[in-house]
């Protein structure tokens, strides 16, 4: 934990003035987190802060990719019923900055990454270098064949993160579908914008694979549709 002696201005900006964080965005999602601590306790970014407060800022909350707060909200959503735990398979489609793939290390998860941009390839190469029981796949999520990543219902749960409309989202879910375990966990992003509508006809397509669903609202995600969905 790292602690300093403050001037008067918002903690987000606090924050970033004095290299805690990159940007107000990820300071900002760290306080709303709870990682960040005025006086020993939770903050709002807006919080205002004397000279003789002080800021705890708990040295796991450091510039992580957005991907990694995400996941911290579904997994705190499952609560007991989540599928982060030490020795748990996951494949991860669309693995971007490696948000996912670093919280699914940080907590003993055994992890097949899938992305195709070389920029970022190369990043989560850098990233997952000294990260045992972590995998990282350059490839098409749309071409590659399933078999290469794992066998018949080789994972407890399959994360589906992709740039792509919402029938291409579906397009993934039905290819990887044989890989996930019974009982099992399939957490999708469908890049759209939330209404109760949309999320009503998504979630009646996922219950025809035979998923049971439960939608989660996350925060700063205003135009993707979450949907936890369980094979049982």
């Amino acid at each position: 934990m790292r602690s300093r002696r403050i001037s008067m201005v918002r903690l987000d900006v606090w924050l970033v003035e004095h290299g805690f964080f990159s940007s107000r965005q990820t300071a900002k999602r760290a306080i709303r987190a709870g990682t960040v601590l005025l006086n020993g306790k939770a903050a709002k970014p807006s919080s205002r802060v004397k000279p003789s407060d002080s800021v705890v800022v708990s040295e796991k909350a450091l510039d992580r990719p957005s991907g990694y707060w995400k996941l911290k909200q579904i997994d705190e959503f499952l609560g007991e019923s989540s599928f982060v735990k030490p020795r748990a398979r996951v494949l991860d489609i669309g693995s971007s900055a490696g948000g996912f793939v670093q919280y699914l290390y940080e907590h003993g998860v055994c992890v097949v990454g899938v992305e195709v941009s070389p920029e970022f390839i190369a990043h989560l190469r850098a990233l997952t270098s000294s990260m045992d029981h972590v995998r990282i796949v350059q490839a098409d999520a749309f071409k590659i064949d399933p078999a290469e990543l794992g066998g018949q219902g080789q994972f407890d749960a399959i994360l589906i993160d992709v740039t792509t409309s919402p029938e291409g989202t579906m397009t993934l879910i039905k290819k990887y579908l044989g890989l996930l375990r019974n009982p099992g966990t399939m957490v999708v992003a469908f890049k759209t914008k939330p209404a109760p509508d949309v999320t009503a006809i998504l979630v009646h397509r996922l219950e025809a694979l035979n998923l049971s669903c439960r939608p989660i609202t996350l925060s700063e995600s205003r135009h993707e549709v979450h949907i936890v969905a369980f094979r049982t």
